[in-house]
Order: C-alpha cells, then structure tokens, then sequence
C-alpha cells in the first residue's frame, strides 16, 4: 500500500480515544465506537474528509456496532454487557 494518511485523530477534548467497530451509512460517514474516558465514550461519525459531524454519548465504550431494522435506520451500539439502541435519521450502507 502507498500514500497512507491519518482519516481522523480519534481526539476528544485532548483525549486520544481508541476506536472500536466501524461502519459507514449511506452517505459515506464512518460511525465509530469510541473508547475513552467518561463522558467521552460512544459514538463518534466522521464526514468523508475525516471531520467529526457527530456525537452519540453513552456510560460505557462501545465494542461494535451496525445498523439493523427494516430500514436500516436503528443503530445498535454493543458496550460491556448492554445494548444500546437509537434510531436515526440516516440508512446504514447496504451490504455488498
């Protein structure tokens, strides 16, 4: 492989945030498990570019993630021994 580069920092407020499950909707943005400090941990979404455009906050890091539901548009968010679950206002990519 050739010209590597860094898509994102995974830094929250000066925390380097170690990232977990990745999956992509269908605009092109990467949701991302994030494991880190309290209050910092969750979910973060990148735009294509590499820039955070979102946020989802949980009490725990998450592991893994996906999108599931009749329309794809439910996120499930696995975190130490709970599932979380939101509905959003996007699809998840379809598979390929």
């Amino acid at each position: 492989m050739r010209n590597l580069r860094p898509f994102a920092d995974m830094m929250l407020n000066g925390h380097a945030m170690i990232p977990d499950g990745m999956r992509t909707d269908i605009f092109g943005n990467l949701w991302c498990g994030a494991n880190g400090p309290l209050g910092l941990c969750g979910v973060v979404v990148y735009n294509p570019h590499g820039h955070m455009i979102g946020r989802i906050r949980l009490p725990r890091g998450v592991s893994n993630l996906t999108f599931g539901g009749p329309k794809r548009d439910v996120v499930f968010m696995c975190a130490g021994d709970t599932l979380f679950t939101l509905q959003v206002n996007t699809q998840g990519a379809a598979p390929s």
